[in-house]
């Protein structure tokens, strides 16, 4: 089964310094700035960043967010840097199935599926004590296509916070 790097995410105090980085080390271009609002009424503020034409490279996310929201609490908790890791695939359930038969992952939920049916994605549990960071399982029905789905962003989020 190929998989490739998909997108790399980071959960930071505030997101335009550590975009910052990107765009003058790395030559990242900003291509989106958007809110992902949650029912308790906090909300992620996100960039979307692009590699350069001609790079092969992941696209980056970068969120900040209030004290008591979930990225906020998160960055309290862990302190700023990589949220997630995603990795693209052509069959979630069966890499789900790999890893965990493996033992080499939990997962938060069952796969989410955008409902344009555009992508699938899953979330492990975070690997505090191996790798320190979450890892994404992310299908795209076309593989050229970027971006993310609000409606699963915000699932995925929700089951990734700590519940002890």
């Amino acid at each position: 089964m190929k998989l490739l790097f998909d997108h790399l995410a980071f959960r930071v105090k505030d997101r335009h310094q550590a975009a910052e980085f990107f765009v003058h080390a790395l030559h990242y271009s900003i291509v989106e700035e958007f809110d992902l609002p949650f029912p308790d009424g906090s909300k992620a503020r996100s960039l979307a960043l692009s590699p350069p034409k001609n790079v092969i490279a992941p696209e980056i996310f970068i969120s900040d967010g209030e004290p008591g929201s979930i990225v906020g609490d998160w960055v309290e908790k862990n302190g700023p840097g990589l949220h997630h890791v995603a990795i693209a695939t052509d069959h979630v359930e069966d890499q789900m199935e790999a890893w965990m038969e493996l033992e080499l992952a939990e997962f938060t939920s069952n796969p989410l599926t955008c409902p344009d049916q555009s992508m699938t994605q899953v979330f492990t549990k975070p690997m505090s004590e191996t790798l320190g960071v979450v890892f994404e399982l992310i299908h795209r029905r076309d593989k050229e296509s970027k971006g993310f789905c609000a409606a699963n962003v915000i699932k995925l989020m929700e089951s990734s916070v700590d519940k002890s």
